[in-house]
């Protein structure tokens, strides 16, 4: 599935959620694209648990936080939630120290 998203001001802002368990042989993994006008900033990608009250960076394959001051591509490590389809997490971007800025998050899913 493809999402879409334009960060225009710092803070955090929501993108999907996740809705697929750990232990299923498909877990949740996303190929991210990060790009446009930063103004200074730097764009990460974060999970949060509990609807965004806490937020955690998501790693790329090779075990680094997803963050970038410029256009970057990443793929996420596998990621699932817990052992109840009733439960889900978010998927959020973040924007912080950033001037004027336009960014373009597109995410592509295996949902």
């Amino acid at each position: 599935m493809k999402i879409s998203k334009t960060l225009s001001a710092d803070g955090d802002t929501a993108i999907c959620q996740i809705d697929r368990r750990r232990s299923d042989a498909n877990a949740w993994q996303a190929t991210i694209f990060i790009g446009g006008t930063f103004g200074g900033g730097t764009a990460s990608i974060k999970l949060s648990p509990d609807g965004g009250t806490t937020k955690y960076a998501i790693k790329d394959f090779t075990g680094t936080n997803i963050s970038t001051t410029s256009a970057a591509v990443f793929t996420t490590q596998p990621v699932g939630n817990g052992d109840t389809l009733t439960d889900y997490i978010t998927v959020y971007a973040s924007l912080t120290g950033s001037t004027n800025p336009s960014i373009n998050v597109t995410l592509f899913d295996n949902r």
